[in-house]
């Protein structure tokens, strides 16, 4: 699990995925404040 990652440790690719769902939810969540501040 990521949870179990070091900091500059390689992500095993089993979790590629994992990690790039969470990257898109980053970026939506950004974008999306954003927009709520104008």
């Amino acid at each position: 699990s990521l949870l179990n990652l070091d900091i500059d440790e390689q992500i095993p690719p089993n979790l590629y995925k994992a990690v790039a769902e969470v990257f898109v939810w980053l970026m939506q969540s950004e974008k999306k404040a954003q927009m709520s501040k104008r």
